[in-house]
């Protein structure tokens, strides 16, 4: 029998609403704890007193710590894609375009509790983060080099490509680090000043056509 678009067929039951939602509430908590403190000394039980539920219940949901960070981030870079199409729709590339860009960046990594933050502790060393990471870069730097040259690997010289490859992929990881460790209570650097710093540096590497060349000592 055909089911109706909008019946209650489509619709997902209240059982599985239910574990949507705590679901949900294990991940915005987990994002708290490990805002509040090193990745490495928050617990599971920790996590789910964040969320008002029992360790058992969490442990239906998430077998492991790891499990459960390699959910937040995998969720972080698919958010990501969207702040980079952004980049793409800038409607002149000037310093100050960039800037605004990144400055919007670090404020969604700050509403967001500074996930990206994680990348620099040691659960970059996991297997499944490696490969979500090197994903993401090469996803981007494919996304970014639809407008921008300098991130065009396709087009270049067979013999410019690993320098290349190189200097896009240290130029995301750049962006990405410096949003993570800005995002951070502890953060000890002039922020102003530090997003002046790496938007100039993308904005150098951006506004790069076929026909230049960024010395090295640019970068």
């Amino acid at each position: 029998m055909e089911v109706k678009k909008g019946s209650k067929r489509n619709r997902p039951s209240l059982r599985e609403e239910h574990k949507l939602v705590t679901r949900a509430r294990i991940r915005k908590a987990a994002r708290i704890c490990f805002y509040r403190a090193d990745v490495r000394t928050v617990s599971l039980e920790d996590i789910a007193v964040e969320a008002g539920i029992g360790r058992a219940t969490l442990y239906l949901y998430y077998p492991s710590k790891n499990a459960l960070l390699v959910e937040l981030i995998a969720q972080s870079l698919r958010a990501t894609d969207h702040i980079y199409a952004q980049l793409l729709q800038l409607p002149t590339l000037t310093f100050e375009n960039v800037r605004a860009w990144l400055a919007k960046y670090l404020s969604d990594v700050e509403k967001h509790n500074g996930i990206l933050g994680l990348f620099n502790g040691e659960i970059v060393l996991a297997d499944e983060v490696r490969i979500l990471l090197s994903e993401h870069r090469a996803r981007t730097i494919a996304m970014l080099g639809t407008r921008y040259p300098a991130f065009d690997l396709d087009s270049m010289p067979l013999d410019a490509r690993p320098r290349r490859e190189v200097e896009a992929d240290f130029a995301i990881m750049l962006i990405e680090q410096f949003c993570g460790a800005a995002s951070r209570p502890d953060f000890e650097l002039d922020k102003n000043a530090a997003i002046d710093f790496v938007a100039e540096r993308l904005f150098i590497m951006l506004d790069e056509t076929t026909d230049t060349r960024v010395a090295r000592d640019d970068w």
